[in-house]
Order: C-alpha cells, then sequence, then structure tokens
C-alpha cells in the first residue's frame, strides 16, 4: 500500500525523526547544578569517529579507557570525537545531563544509571543487547531503534510519551511499560511482540505503529487522539476500531481478518490497507467518504457492497481491490423461496448506488433466463429450476467494479437433467393437452410459474389425481420443467 508516509522507507523516515527530535530537542536548559554521568563502550575501532550530542552549554569531562582526558562544552549540535578507547565515560562538571543523542555508534553497552535527570535519550541504530532505564524516570522521549534489545523494561517511565523500539529484538511481551504511562507515539515495529497492549496505556496516542510482530487481536475503542495505525505482517484475525474521530490512516494488510469494522466512527479516515486478508466484509463510517483517498483490498474474499467509490465530489479515489476469491454467496438454495440479491448489490460500502447488473450461469456455462429459471422483482429472485455450479456475476454501471461468487447449488444437487418430471415419494407431475395432472399420495404443497415468471397457481392440494387447466407452454412446477401441449 502506498500513502504519502508509506511512501518513505520506514527506517528512514525514523531516522529522519531521530534527527529532528535531536535537533530540537537538545536545546532544552540545563537543569540545575549536578554531576552526571554516562559510561558506553563502542565496537568502533580506534581512530573512527562518534557522533555526540546533549543538551547545549553543559561542560563536559571524557574520559577515555586508557586514561586519557579531554573537555568539552556542549553546542547542542551533533559533534564529532576521535575514538581513543573503545570505552569512555562522559561527565558533566556543571549542569544536568536532560538529552543525549548517540545515534549510529556502534555501541555495544551504555550505562545512564547516573544520569537521573535524563529527559530524551536517543541512541538508535547501534548494538546494545540491554539497557537500564530504571532510574531515569524523567525520561519523555527514547528512541532505541535498530538495536539487538530482548526486552524493555519501562515500568518506572511515568512520564514516558515517545518511544521507538523498532527493529529489535523484542519477544512475546519483551515491551513493559508502566501502568501509568500515556505514549503519543509508540513504535515497535519488527519485533516479535504478541502480548495483548493495554487499552488504557494507549487511551493517548496518536501513532501506533506494530507491524511485522505477532499480535493476534487488538483492540482500540474510544482512542480519540489516534491519527495512524500500522499493524501489518501480524496474525490479527480480530480488530476492534471505535470511536477514533481523528484516525487517518490504517495499515492492517498481511493479517487474517475475516471483517473489518470502521463503521462506528472513523469519519476522517484517508487511506485504508487491509490487502492480503481473509475480508468477506468491510463496513465504512459513510463519514469518510469526504476524505478517504487510497484504498487497497486485494487479495481477500469480498464483494460490491464492500467497496469504495472509485470518484466522489469530483475527486478520484484510489482503489486495488483485484484479485478477489470468489464471494462466499451459500452452498446452496432450494427453490421457490426469495432470495434478496439487493444487500449485496444495489449500494456499495459508502451507501452509494451502484446500478448493478447481474448474470447467473450454471455450470456448464448456460445463463439462467429469467421467467424460466428464476423470477425476479426488485432484486429479489425466486429459483425455479434446479441447477448445479451456479455463479452470480456482477458489475456496477461504470464497468470498474467486477465481482463472482463462488458456485452454490440450486433445488436438486442432481439438477432437473434427471427428472422431467416430478416424481419423487408420491408425487408426480404430467404435461397434457391443456392441463397439469398431479398425483400425489399425501397433501402436498405445489407452485406453479409460466415462462415469464409469473405465479399461475400456489396452494395445499389433496392427497389424489388433480388436473389443472392451463394454456399451452413450458411451466415450472415445484421447481421441474413441464410442457402443456
Amino acid at each position: 500500500a502506498i500513502s504519502a508516509l508509506a511512501a518513505i522507507p520506514f527506517f528512514t523516515f525514523m531516522k529522519k525523526l531521530s534527527t529532528l527530535m535531536a535537533s530540537v530537542l537538545l536545546f532544552a536548559a540545563a537543569g540545575p547544578v549536578r554531576a552526571d554521568e554516562v559510561k558506553l563502550t563502542t565496537a568502533l575501532e580506534v581512530g573512527k569517529q562518534i557522533s555526540l550530542s546533549v543538551n547545549p552549554g553543559l561542560k563536559l569531562t571524557l574520559t577515555w579507557g586508557d586514561g586519557q582526558t579531554e573537555t568539552l562544552t556542549a553546542s547542542g549540535t551533533l559533534q564529532n570525537l576521535t575514538v581513543k578507547h573503545t570505552d569512555l565515560t562522559i561527565s558533566t562538571t556543571e549542569g544536568s545531563l536532560t538529552a543525549l543523542y548517540l545515534q549510529g555508534n556502534a555501541l555495544t553497552n551504555l550505562d545512564v544509571t547516573k544520569a537521573p535527570e535524563l529527559k530524551f535519550l536517543l541512541a538508535a541504530d547501534n548494538q546494545l543487547a540491554k539497557i537500564d532505564l530504571a532510574k531515569c524516570t524523567k525520561l519523555q522521549s527514547v528512541d532505541l531503534q535498530g538495536n539487538r534489545l530482548t526486552s524493555f523494561a519501562g515500568s518506572t517511565l511515568t512520564e514516558l510519551t515517545d518511544l521507538n523500539v523498532a527493529a529489535n529484538e523484542l519477544g512475546s511481551s519483551g515491551l513493559r511499560m508502566a501502568n501509568t504511562a500515556r505514549p503519543h507515539y509508540l513504535v515497535a515495529q519488527h519485533n516479535k511482540l504478541s502480548s495483548t497492549i493495554s487499552s488504557s496505556l494507549l487511551s493517548e496516542v496518536r501513532t501506533l505503529w506494530i507491524s511485522d510482530n505477532q499480535y493476534r487481536n487488538l483492540t482500540l475503542s474510544g482512542n480519540a487522539m489516534l491519527r495512524s495505525l500500522c499493524a501489518a505482517n501480524n496474525q490479527i484475525k480480530t480488530l476492534t476500531l471505535a470511536n477514533m474521530p481523528l484516525l487517518e490512516d490504517v495499515w492492517v494488510e498481511h493479517n487474517q481478518l475475516a471483517k473489518l469494522d470502521l463503521s462506528k466512527g472513523s469519519p476522517k479516515l484517508q487511506t485504508l490497507s487491509a490487502d492480503h486478508n481473509k475480508l468477506t466484509e468491510v463496513l465504512w463510517d459513510v463519514k469518510c467518504k469526504n476524505t478517504c483517498r487510497f484504498v487497497y483490498l486485494n487479495d481477500n474474499a469480498l464483494f460490491l457492497n464492500s467497496m469504495p467509490a472509485l470518484k466522489i465530489s469530483g475527486q478520484a479515489v484510489k482503489v486495488n481491490y483485484q484479485p478477489q476469491t470468489d464471494f462466499d454467496f451459500g452452498e446452496r438454495y432450494e427453490l421457490n423461496k426469495e432470495v434478496d440479491l439487493a444487500p449485496y448489490i444495489n449500494k456499495n460500502g459508502w451507501g452509494l448506488s451502484t446500478f448493478a447488473k447481474y448474470t447467473l450461469t450454471n455450470a456448464e456455462g448456460q445463463e439462467l433466463v429469467k421467467g424460466t429459471d428464476y423470477a425476479e422483482s426488485s432484486r429479489k429472485i425466486t429459483f425455479l429450476t434446479s441447477h448445479k455450479g451456479v455463479v452470480l456475476k456482477v458489475q456496477d454501471n461504470s464497468g470498474n467494479y467486477q465481482f463472482r461468487t463462488a458456485p452454490f447449488t440450486v433445488g436438486s444437487p442432481t439438477g432437473i437433467e434427471q427428472a422431467p418430471t416430478t416424481q419423487t415419494e408420491g408425487f408426480s407431475v404430467y404435461g397434457e393437452r391443456g392441463a397439469l395432472r398431479i398425483e400425489t399420495e399425501r397433501a402436498a404443497a405445489v407452485s406453479v410459474y409460466n415462462a415469464a415468471g409469473a405465479s399461475v397457481y400456489r396452494g395445499t392440494i389433496e392427497a389424489g389425481t388433480h388436473r389443472l387447466n392451463l394454456p399451452a407452454g413450458i411451466y415450472v412446477v415445484n421447481g421441474s420443467k413441464v410442457v402443456v401441449a
């Protein structure tokens, strides 16, 4: 699926986000006078360079593992340091460390336990297998994307609003956050997470990106601030979305969804990507027809009634919907019982008229004839003759949407070819000159239609022989064709 945001490669986007956060957040004023300390280990060789940035104005002492020292006054922007040893201790000589940026330095260890005033930590694209943040209780923003973390313990981080732990090795329950935390941005893509995320934890989330994990169920109800949901490439079977008035983008492709209900409050949806699921139905908030411009629903088992419009108020809507698995319309329909097609073909998913046309063909590829094989009124059809492998084919008025059902049986599974007259269980019908002769051993319901599909007789007859006078022609009696001479 492609939209303005989705078109940006994920990791490139997050690196840009990290750089932006560094350039903005690191200008926070230094806190009260105190001495803080950070220790790190890099896999870079001596002579290579690492980049470092902290909140501006701090005076730092850098102590390398071989004893060499140097001083540095932080500018608030990235500063390059030549590696003199794999180990480095960074100490403040005046002021508190509140922001630390160490992205892409091949760090194998980072100790921030002696920097309790830290609010912003950006250490993406390193080689960290673990990190202890328990004493950094004032952290608001943490970016640890692209490391080797197997767990993230954030139970003390009650002020955390932005968290990026994408592209790590977090296990099924490897993401732990404080019960009172209310993140605005939670990015945890490309891990192995599966434990249910607390709905209260997500109550203020704006961006939730959890693609490429192992989630099976996801409930989002009343998340009034959510704008972007990316949960593709999971194993999600049930997805609850309700009361999200700001929701703009939903990416849930490559899951196992059978139904997607957006009808309970997604009026500003712009992009829906739900291809490669098992969907048989999509329910829309029809108000989103004013905003929705990108829809991807291919590789499902949907029908015309789940589709958006291709153009609304002069604006084109980009829709990918093919291929589709044949729609499950049921396995069998009885004769002389009404089947309502209207809910499936009269209107699309946005409640707009489709002016659809339909045909019915049997297993031999023969088109069923209205009036002979079925009767129709106001999109309600009554099958009159038995057929095997019947397929309903539908296209909208523009011809842009075309769907078909899986084959189904009408009436007797063996078809009418084996029963030119009805002679089963003591009930027989014969065509004679100017009449139908009906013989029955017990009371029976009888329905007779003419070739135009009009009912000429419907009622219950007693046991015995009965004669129904009719003009010459072809009639359908309880699903069997009978010729009156």
